[in-house]
């Protein structure tokens, strides 16, 4: 039987109403009790052992409270940040008409693998990340892969993460001339109260808070290029060569990349089945505010526009004032993906008590959640260049969440006999094929990287004053 976006599978009433047996309710909504594994093994559910199936995941991971709006808030809040703030400048390498092209392409290749993962969703309810999907359609190494490999990274992506927040909060506080670890420390105190937050739909009221203060720094961006004079654009663009042309494209690619959450996403969803309407609400927001950016950007400065567009703005107050809006937007998309994480490691690790209700259960998520940030703290200072590091684990690892998981899986998922055309087939072949090549080209380009800045690299737990 093909499933449609429409068709919510007859087993998924089912397993709510079999997980609900076993599962109480606190204000974060219902977390298993794991007091009744019997209940659970007759579903399929390996509860115990030291082989805990993926479902366990899907099992602890929360009641189903999101609607489809909120989980519209939380796709743009994970996917616009600093990316729009660069995406000016790859619109300007490629041209007004190349860039507008690139933006119409990579629109609907992100739609679709979103899409993908939704059927897949539909098709396995208890699913929550990639590697319970592995789990269900390749067996254990597939579950290893899919945990491991977006584990790994978001680990990394949190260290990324406290780089750009404790930048952020240097550029605030310049005259205090903060080193770059006691900026982070800062940061951690002000992630305390969001890191408490143990589902995505308590996240996702803040994500209309994030949206909006990335949409106040762009204004700012844009006011200053139409009114401003004498704006301050970039030095003039370097041509480019095919490699060029490549990473050009990379930034429109990711620019709509938000899978390695998505099954996560619509584990939280009232009704999964409804996760398109809030893609076609999402991305629709994501295109235009792209769109709008870079072509006044690339209107007013042409061949000189800025690599990264809060370099428009003046030193002093205004830069000031947008950094305020940056560091609340940064805050709510580290707390989106602590969370994540947070949650896959008490699971996996067997300590689901973090995730109940009662002091314990809370004191437990506060040590995870500060023990994950003091861990970024420390990697992303401990190692010289770690934003390069990590834009490398990104290029091998990123477009494998966006594109190439979710075309293989549904792939895999196809070989079931589930009736999918010979259209979707292909199309799922030809995402592979680009998430292959942009993965290659991606890794090759960060790597040369590493190479260039390792030259004038600084040492670990260097104090990197704000310039």
């Amino acid at each position: 039987m093909e499933l449609s976006p429409h068709h919510e599978p007859t087993e998924l009433p089912k397993l709510r109403s079999g997980l609900s047996d076993v599962m109480h309710v606190d204000g974060h909504g219902v977390i298993p009790t794991l007091t009744s594994t019997s209940r659970f093994s007759g579903m399929g559910l390996d509860m115990i052992g030291p082989q805990r199936s993926a479902s366990l995941l899907a099992a602890g991971h929360g009641a189903r409270q999101s609607t489809w709006q909120q989980t519209a808030a939380l796709v743009i809040a994970d996917i616009v940040g600093t990316g729009v703030l660069s995406l000016s400048g790859n619109f300007a390498k490629l041209g007004v008409w190349s860039g507008i092209s690139a933006l119409v392409i990579c629109y609907p290749l992100n739609f679709f693998t979103g899409i993908l993962l939704n059927r897949l969703h539909l098709a396995f309810p208890l699913s929550v990340t990639y590697g319970d999907v592995g789990f269900k359609l390749v067996g254990k190494w597939g579950q290893q892969l899919g945990f491991a490999s977006l584990y790994v990274y978001m680990f990394f992506l949190l260290g990324s993460y406290y780089i750009v927040i404790r930048k952020t909060i240097q550029e605030i506080l310049i005259e205090a001339q903060l080193c770059a670890v006691h900026a982070c420390f800062i940061g951690f105190l002000l992630l305390l109260p969001s890191n408490q937050l143990r589902t995505l739909h308590h996240l996702s009221k803040l994500s209309i808070v994030s949206f909006a203060t990335i949409v106040v720094v762009l204004v700012m961006c844009i006011g200053v290029l139409l009114f401003d004079s004498h704006p301050s654009c970039g030095t003039q663009l370097p041509s480019l060569d095919v490699m060029g042309v490549f990473n050009a494209l990379s930034g429109f690619v990711f620019a709509f990349s938000g899978q390695k959450i998505f099954l996560e996403m619509q584990a939280e969803m009232t009704e999964p089945t409804e996760f398109p309407k809030a893609l076609h609400a999402a991305f629709p927001v994501l295109f235009l505010s792209y769109l709008l950016v870079s072509l006044a950007a690339y209107g007013r400065c042409g061949d000189r526009t800025p690599t990264y567009l809060l370099d428009v703005l003046p030193s002093g107050p205004l830069a000031r004032c947008a950094s305020v809006f940056m560091l609340v937007h940064m805050m709510v998309s580290y707390t989106i993906a602590n969370q994540v994480l947070a949650r896959a490691m008490l699971l996996l690790s067997g300590c689901t008590t973090g995730l109940e209700p009662g002091l314990t259960g809370r004191l437990i998520w506060f040590t995870q959640t500060s023990a994950q940030a003091l861990f970024a703290i420390v990697l992303s200072n401990a190692i010289p260049l770690f934003d390069d590091f990590v834009s490398v684990i990104g290029g091998l690892l990123s477009t494998q969440f966006s594109f190439v998981f979710p075309a293989g899986l549904f792939l895999l998922f196809a070989q079931t006999g589930r009736g999918v055309g010979k259209v979707m087939i292909i199309a799922c072949a030809f995402v592979i094929v680009v998430g292959v090549v942009f993965t290659v080209v991606g890794t090759v380009s960060n790597i040369r990287r590493i190479a260039d800045d390792a030259k004038t690299g600084g040492a670990p737990f260097a104090c990197n004053l704000a310039s």
